[in-house]
């Protein structure tokens, strides 16, 4: 199966035949077979045919549009669900406070501990007295989690958690990247910007998995609800945060793939060059189609189908009440 990044400013994407055909000037950029398509991301400027959106609509095919910046636009989506009993508990759950913060609290312990085995991780060689501290902050937090049943305590700790994360983070990082602390709108420095992109693209895979199984993206335990954001889609891409993106986004750097150079200082933000923009897209491609053993899996899988297995872990937790368990690294 084929993901479509449409990347070519100006270019026109339609349907030919039983084809996908992606034209720039009159040039041919690319060509897919429709039944091989299985979703397509739009980086700025770049036009689809009304045919084809006809045809994806129809096949349930999801669009998902991104600013030049990288910042999620909206989707393309078909506008019925047959899941009605899935999101009336989904709903429901939001009422209950005890399933509501065992969510919570599952989510972000999930987070924290895969931060804390990052740091751990890259910290190995180099033996960083900073990053030592933070690990044991961050297995403090661990601790305190078991016994914490107030949502807004939760969002506190997870908060000041990941503060204190990126202040670890940074020390495994390059000086000569400029990164400080994470800044998003916009961000500051080229970390930021690789970060802020890997998130983007992270939860557009998240979005896909929450509602393949007929969550509401929209309605969410962790992160507030607010007008036009996927709260929950956010709060079950917590987990994976560490483990797909800021994962790449040092082993990228510290491998010398990324360098200051692939980057445009704005006045007041920093951004990709074009070159560098499609090769972070065909990293983090490459990084989520990878395979791993799965701790509740005989075979391995890939990093796009254990999205798919938290998100009916979720469903399964909303309709029976199974206890949701995040995905874990070691």
């Amino acid at each position: 199966m084929a993901f479509l990044y449409l990347l070519d400013q100006g270019a026109k994407v339609g349907k030919v035949g039983l084809r996908v055909k992606v034209q720039k000037e009159d040039v041919v950029i690319a060509e897919v077979p429709l039944i091989k398509l299985e979703g397509a991301l739009v980086y700025g400027n770049v036009s689809i045919t009304t045919p084809l959106i006809a045809h994806l609509l129809r096949e349930s095919i999801p669009v998902y549009y991104m600013d030049s910046r990288g910042r999620p636009r909206g989707q393309l989506r078909p506008t019925f669900t047959p899941h009605g009993e899935l999101r009336r508990a989904q709903t429901l759950a939001r009422l209950d406070d005890g399933k509501c913060s065992s969510l919570c609290a599952s989510v972000v312990w999930g987070k924290v501990n895969n931060q804390k085995v990052l740091l751990q991780r890259h910290n190995r060689r180099k033996d960083i007295k900073r990053v030592g501290q933070v690990v044991e902050f961050l297995n403090q937090c661990l601790e305190k989690l078991r016994d914490t049943a107030d949502v807004n305590e939760i969002r506190g700790m997870e908060g000041y958690s990941s503060a204190v994360y990126f202040s670890a983070l940074r020390k495994l990082l390059p000086e000569d990247m400029g990164f400080l602390l994470r800044t998003r709108k916009p961000p500051k420095d080229a970390v930021n910007a690789m970060l802020s992109l890997g998130y983007s693209l992270l939860l557009n895979n998240i979005l896909g998995a929450v509602e393949s199984v007929g969550l509401d993206p929209y309605q969410g335990y962790l992160h507030a609800h607010k007008y036009g954001k996927p709260s929950l889609a956010l709060d079950l891409m917590e987990e994976w945060r560490p483990v797909v993106v800021d994962s790449l986004v040092l082993t990228l750097i510290n491998r010398g793939a990324f360098k200051i150079s692939d980057f445009v200082m704005e006045e007041d933000s920093v951004r990709f060059e074009q070159d560098a923009l499609r090769r972070f897209i065909s990293y983090y491609n490459e990084a989520v189609y990878r395979r791993f053993q799965h701790p509740e899996r005989k075979a391995p899988v890939t990093y796009l189908e254990a999205f798919h297995i938290q998100a009916r872990k979720l469903a399964r937790f909303l309709l029976h009440g199974s206890p949701y368990r995040p995905m874990l690294i070691r």
